[in-house]
């Protein structure tokens, strides 16, 4: 927790100190903008309380309309109110898993009442013959769904389908959430809909976002920095890898990855045991290995890179650790002294070690002690201008060699080749 809030502070600070010139106004995507997400991330209702009063959990939500795409601080983020535990989302339980009638559940006993008591249903109910029209809706939606997969709402004619108010495209039958300071999802608007994707396991829905808190913002504003930093000396304004988190893919980006993950995941299975990224950058093949059951740490010695691999982690739900320190000066501390590595990930980092004979010389020592069933190596290209006037440059075979001759391992392989024209090669004992 300590940790965390360290982190935090540390970071908010560094998004003040940089000034970063936002990119489209506050640098947030479109708010007609089409997301697909697992439907399972929504698990918490916004928790906006207008003015403080004490107003029911189903219209703690912001307005559709005013806040189309808003920024907005405060608490609205921090909430204890379960979507699962709302009265249509378990109504539809009982109708989907149960199948109980829609005349036993809470539900349509509270709606009825209200009917009786003359107060507001919504959904334009205005007596029992609407009440039970809107159930047999819902049992259209329900069917849809289980047969044609979750479609865009105007992908499908539903009898008794709402379509909302005319002329605001992002009001209506589609799922809308926000996102917290975190990068979480809150539930917003749709709530048949996500409630009928949760309960029936649907892995990929479309949502779009209404609004979202000021230190995520930030933090994508954090990001667009380091792409900045990077662009300023390579030219091309981008991050290294794929931050990953839906939201996120609208920033600029080198590497995808994913070509390098899918070939190292077809020489492995799913495991439990760990697993060391060195040279981490945000993390990217943590989330992936973390995913198959390895216990992960992700080493970044830059403090910048490694904060943003932090919150990354935290917005994506992920466990593994992240380590802002040298290779080996980490090496000699807790948690990585003395442990054994299923797997270690040597991603176009090594060379680093080969520039000056004292780092060298260290690596070579390290290699010596590291206790590891397997490592995934992607040497440089020899002929790179940063290798100009090395102590040591390897060609991508010796490279291999050396690591054999120097480590634990004593079999090797080539297993993929980037689209860049790298090696990955898979080393063994």
């Amino acid at each position: 927790m300590f940790v965390h809030a360290y982190r935090q502070a540390m970071l908010a600070k560094r998004v003040v100190s940089s000034k970063l010139r936002p990119v489209r106004g506050d640098s947030q995507p479109d708010p007609e903008t089409i997301f697909y997400i697992d439907p399972a991330r929504i698990v918490y209702h916004t928790n906006y309380l207008l003015g403080g009063k004490n107003i029911p959990s189903k219209d703690r939500v912001f307005d559709m309309r005013r806040d189309r795409g808003k920024t907005r601080g405060g608490s609205w983020d921090i909430s204890q109110i379960a979507f699962k535990d709302l009265d249509v989302a378990r109504a539809l339980r009982q109708r989907i898993e149960e199948q109980r009638e829609w005349q036993d559940t809470e539900f349509y006993s509270t709606l009825a009442n209200n009917l009786r008591m003359e107060k507001t249903c919504g959904w334009n109910i205005q007596s029992r013959t609407d009440l039970d029209a809107r159930c047999r809706y819902l049992d259209h939606l329900i069917e849809s769904v289980r047969r044609n997969g979750y479609l865009q709402s105007h992908a499908v004619a539903l009898e008794g389908e709402d379509k909302g108010l005319e002329g605001h495209p992002i009001y209506g039958s589609e799922v809308s959430v926000n996102i917290g300071r975190d990068g979480q999802y809150l539930f917003q608007d749709g709530r048949h809909r996500l409630a009928i994707a949760q309960i029936l396991g649907i892995r990929r829905i479309p949502v779009k976002v209404l609004v979202r808190h000021k230190q995520w913002v930030d933090f994508r504003n954090y990001l667009l920095g380091l792409a900045r930093e990077a662009g300023a000396a390579s030219g091309r304004m981008a991050l290294y890898q794929n931050p990953i988190h839906p939201d996120l893919q609208d920033l600029p980006f080198e590497h995808a990855c994913e070509d390098r993950l899918e070939a190292m995941k077809q020489h492995i299975g799913p495991g439990s045991g760990a697993l060391l990224d060195i040279g981490a950058n945000l993390g990217y093949f943590c989330h992936g290995f973390e995913a198959l059951g390895y216990s992960c740490f992700a080493l970044e010695h830059m403090n910048q890179l490694s904060m943003a691999a932090d919150r990354i982690r935290i917005a994506e739900g992920r466990k593994f650790t992240v380590i802002t320190e040298d290779l080996f000066v980490a090496a000699e501390r807790e948690p990585l002294r003395g442990r054994q590595f299923e797997i270690v990930l040597a991603l176009n980092i090594f060379h680093h070690f080969l520039k000056e004979r004292g780092p060298f010389e260290k690596f070579t020592a390290w290699l010596s002690r590291l206790q590891v069933e397997t490592m995934f190596f992607e040497p440089h290209c020899r002929d790179e201008p940063q290798m100009t006037g090395a102590h040591v440059n390897f060609d991508e075979r010796e490279f291999v060699n050396f690591i054999l001759e120097n480590s634990v391992l004593n079999q090797a392989e080539l297993v993929h080749r980037c689209h860049d024209g790298r090696p990955i090669y898979r080393l063994w004992r």
